[in-house]
């Protein structure tokens, strides 16, 4: 995945992503995300409201 050989180097990336429901996309995002917070980093999460508790809920349980 280019997202997780990116967090190995020292340059900040943005990213967006997008798709249809039900393919993946907060699936795809728990991964870097648990690997940048684990190594100190800080990440920033931009949702629409609605969606925001399940992303809480999706991100809280990667993190464990």
């Amino acid at each position: 995945m280019r997202v997780l050989a990116d967090l190995k180097g020292t340059q900040p990336m943005d990213r967006i992503v997008c798709g249809d429901v039900g393919f993946g996309k907060t699936e795809s995002r728990c991964a870097p995300h648990s690997v940048a917070v684990q190594s100190g980093r800080q990440v920033a999460v931009l949702v629409p409201h609605l969606l925001a508790e399940q992303h809480v809920q999706s991100f809280s349980g990667s993190l464990r």
